[in-house]
């Protein structure tokens, strides 16, 4: 008997499917296969590691991103924007001209932000504010993802509205699993068996 898909599994294959379509759609495949976790905090929502993990077998390095659980809520808009954006500061180290020396948004980062159908509120500097234009590339993919009908699940405590309009999915009274570590945390049913992606221990439910 072929045993169900694990929650964690799921909800990889999923963002797997997204991140492949994102660079798809706005690098025409240029960017490499990366590993994406949820992590339970991540400073500005989303994070970029460099040869993150090695394939012990084939001793490839991969990269990872590191994507904030509540942003999943959020809507499906915010999270491929917050994705993207990533993507840019990895689509520069692969193919960039103009590689910055630290995490910034040089005036590539920008260019590059501009041609994919972003507006921007800054010609450059540390912290940029991106605004999708309707008929730009980047919400033509989004478009594209739509129609795949991903079922995200949310594991967050707290259900918000998504900014794209999109409406929240219902709290069907899961359990709240967390690591040890305090790096991972799900919602799952009463008999989640998952171990964190940082420290590899099992989750414990937490009591109401």
């Amino acid at each position: 008997m072929v045993r169900p898909k694990s929650f964690t599994i799921r909800r990889s294959e999923e963002l797997a499917r997204i991140y492949s379509t994102l660079n798809n759609e706005l690098f025409c495949n240029a960017l490499p296969d990366v590993l994406l976790s949820l992590a339970f905090k991540v400073r500005g929502a989303t994070q970029y590691i460099q040869k993150a993990h090695t394939d012990k077998a084939t001793t490839q390095v991969f990269g990872e991103i590191l994507i904030e659980q509540e942003l999943i809520n959020r809507g499906l808009v915010d999270l491929c924007k917050a994705l993207t954006r990533e993507m840019i500061h990895l689509y520069q180290l692969q193919c960039g001209l103009d590689k910055p020396n630290r995490r910034t948004h040089n005036k590539e980062w920008v260019s590059i932000a501009h041609n994919l159908g972003f507006e921007t509120d800054k010609p450059y500097g540390n912290t940029i504010k991106l605004t999708p234009t309707l008929e730009g590339r980047f919400m033509k993919a989004v478009a594209t993802i739509k129609q795949m009908n991903l079922p995200l699940p949310s594991n967050a405590t707290q259900y918000a509205p998504g900014s794209d309009g999109s409406e929240p999915p219902k709290d069907r009274n899961l359990a709240v699993w967390l690591c040890p570590c305090g790096k991972s945390k799900i919602r799952g049913s009463n008999e989640t068996s998952v171990k964190c992606c940082h420290c590899n221990r099992k989750l414990t439910k937490q009591q109401s």
